[in-house]
């Protein structure tokens, strides 16, 4: 079966929408789309071959505006849930599943705090090993925004998600090297030395999840047997 492209990019709109004057909508219709406390989606998916060629050095900041790239996460396992508008509600389900498996507590916690939840331990482990983080991360494409309007963006993003970061890709950095399937989940796992591990398009169903789930816990083990 022929791969589709893909990108972490939550939404990208057109450019004629981009530059549209009613940017109160714009933003609001940003807010609704891609912030929902902690979590983001779920049923199949086409796993693709991670790319070899580009590097992934990008730097994208969130609605704080603290800036992020893969050497923060250096050690730990970074997943990133993005797609477009239509899949907003799979990226969520697929986002808030990864969360909670490894970090169980969240769902007993109130979501403002359910971010916050320990890691679970690595099986098998001594307890005196600290056992890698796993960080789902939502990120949303833009398209590019003006420099003095991404102070506003950010502003509607702050709202909606006070407590959860979300990166911003102001300047559509993620989508030349990842590619975007209209109405689909999109997940990318790093693992802790920054290497693309995992890419993949489509929904999960609970035996292709659990597999999803394995393989980010084997790149926990690889981390800590270095």
């Amino acid at each position: 079966m022929p791969q589709p492209p893909y990108t972490p990019c939550l939404v990208r709109f057109s450019d004629k929408f981009a530059h549209s004057i009613n940017w109160s909508s714009h933003l609001f219709l940003l807010t609704l789309l891609f912030i929902n406390s902690w979590s983001f989606g779920t049923s199949l998916c086409q796993a693709a071959e991670p790319p070899s060629g580009p590097q992934h050095n990008w730097e994208l900041v969130d609605q704080f505006g603290e800036p992020h790239s893969l050497r923060d996460y250096s050690g730990e396992v970074l997943v990133l849930v993005y797609g477009d508008r239509k899949a907003t509600k799979s990226c969520r389900k697929l986002g808030e599943a990864l969360h909670v498996e490894f970090h169980p507590e969240a769902q007993s916690l109130p979501k403002a705090e359910g971010h916050k939840a320990a890691v679970k331990p690595v099986a098998g482990i001594s307890s005196n090993t600290r056992s890698p983080e796993v960080r789902v991360i939502p990120v949303a494409c833009t398209g590019h925004v003006p420099a003095p309007v991404q102070k506003l963006v950010s502003m509607q993003f702050r709202k909606g998600s006070p407590h959860v970061p979300v990166w911003l890709d102001f300047d559509q950095q993620m989508r030349p090297l990842y590619g975007l399937e209209s109405g689909e989940p999109h997940v990318l796992v790093f693992d802790g030395a920054g290497e693309l591990r995992v890419q993949t398009i489509g929904s999960y169903d609970d035996r292709q999840l659990a597999d999803l789930f394995r393989k980010i816990e084997a790149m926990r083990t690889e981390i800590i047997a270095r």
